[in-house]
């Protein structure tokens, strides 16, 4: 059977439990629906090489009729905390599709924080931290809970399904739980996780974000910084960070991977996703400390070009791309 471009796809999309996403107004043009807990690749991905058809599930719990064309199935949608139920109703479309489907709900479904922790723990070569997740109540729910599971701290608190750093504070010590009332928790599930102290021999601290797909490893970026929360926005810009990340990025392959290939891999196998993003930092010995590993991740969204990212960037997008490709035609043989 002869297939050719574009490949038909249809995309599992996804609205979240609260039923309501961003509508951001542009000048002079229509507002544009900006849509939270996506993969965040399809927009990028090249231009008449795949006919895309979305499938929409809405972020309710009720029964949803649903009209499902014949082309394979990618789940789009990434994040177990704020997608709860349009996971849900994707697991059971995908399961009376009796296909597979790229990025199954089901595996989504198992990247929280405190279920990543659970099944990576024990994974050679890789600190992970103990991480619970609760509803609270109540403030007196933060100490029981913390308590209970024997967290140690400092123990960074966070809402779940928040990303980029946002509502996360940080609580050193017994004495000093009031520090939660910094983020708005009533109502929503938070995670609470040991702090790990990851701060190199100079005193910096270096984020590594790298992509799996199909189990193929792409280091992103490498973020250093000199506080623990590191995100874009807290990036050191000197000249020497600036050479010391891009060697980094050129020599992944040859210096960093030999040290945690198998680590890479044990992580694959045990979350078994076509694409997804681990947030870690790489100790000089090859110890990976993990942050998060799931596939709520920007990973092609890039600053203007040329700079040191568009390397990987295209590496990824290539890589993506074949693993898609191989997906779909898997499913039309």
């Amino acid at each position: 059977m002869t297939i050719r471009y574009p490949l038909p796809v249809q995309f599992i999309m996804g609205l979240n439990d609260s039923g309501m996403e961003i509508i951001e107004p542009k000048a002079g043009r229509q507002p544009q629906i900006i849509l939270s807990g996506t993969c965040s690749y399809h927009v990028h991905l090249t231009p008449g090489k795949f006919r895309l058809r979305k499938i929409w599930l809405s972020g309710r719990t009720e029964d949803q009729n649903l009209a499902k064309g014949p082309a394979p199935l990618v789940n789009y949608i990434a994040d177990p905390d704020s997608h709860s139920h349009a996971l849900a109703k994707a697991m059971d479309l995908v399961k009376a599709d009796g296909l597979r489907c790229f990025n199954r709900p089901g595996r989504i479904l198992q990247t929280r924080r405190d279920l990543i922790f659970t099944r990576l723990k024990d994974v050679p070569g890789l600190r992970v931290p103990a991480t619970i997740r609760i509803e609270p109540k109540h403030p007196h729910d933060f100490v029981r809970a913390a308590t209970e599971a024997r967290l140690r701290f400092p123990v960074i608190v966070r809402l779940a399904g928040d990303h980029g750093g946002i509502s996360t504070v940080r609580v050193d010590s017994v004495a000093n739980w009031d520090a939660i009332h910094t983020i708005a928790w009533g109502g929503r599930a938070v995670y609470l996780t040991e702090f790990v102290d990851y701060a190199d021999p100079d005193g910096l601290y270096r984020k590594h974000r790298i992509v799996m797909i199909d189990g193929k490893p792409v280091l992103r970026h490498v973020i250093i910084g000199d506080q623990w929360l590191l995100h874009r926005s807290k990036r050191i810009t000197n000249p020497e960070a600036d050479r010391e990340e891009i060697h980094r990025l050129k020599n992944f392959e040859r210096e960093t991977l030999p040290k945690i290939a198998s680590t890479l891999a044990e992580i694959h196998r045990r979350l078994d996703l076509n694409f997804f993003g681990i947030d870690c930092h790489v100790a000089e010995d090859g110890t990976m400390t993990l942050f998060e590993a799931n596939a709520t991740m920007n990973t092609l969204h890039n600053e203007p070009s040329p700079n040191r990212w568009d390397e990987p960037c295209a590496r990824i997008r290539t890589l993506l791309e074949a693993a898609l490709e191989k997906h779909i035609r898997s499913q039309m043989q």
